[in-house]
């Protein structure tokens, strides 16, 4: 009888040792999952920022003004030799 109460007891804590366990790793995994999820949407955000600027950037400039439709002209002096 006493042996059987030592066994529930035995079994009752490592099985409260477990539970303790999972839930104290899941809460770190928790952790770690938000910090990596916020660094992940800091940088997504760096990036949508910096994709505006260039976009903005690009289309304030004017390609004829600056005469770079000439640069795009064949030119004669280049010889490709291509079979």
């Amino acid at each position: 009888m006493v042996g059987t109460f030592l066994l529930i007891g035995i079994f009752s804590a490592l099985l409260l040792g477990i539970l303790l366990f999972f839930n104290w790793k899941n809460k770190s995994l928790k952790k770690w999952h938000s910090v990596e999820i916020a660094s992940l949407e800091n940088s997504i955000n760096q990036n949508k920022t910096q994709i505006f600027f260039r976009n903005e950037n690009l289309d304030k400039y004017h390609f004829l003004k600056y005469n770079l439709a000439e640069a795009l002209f064949v030119q004669r002096v280049i010889q490709l030799n291509i079979p």
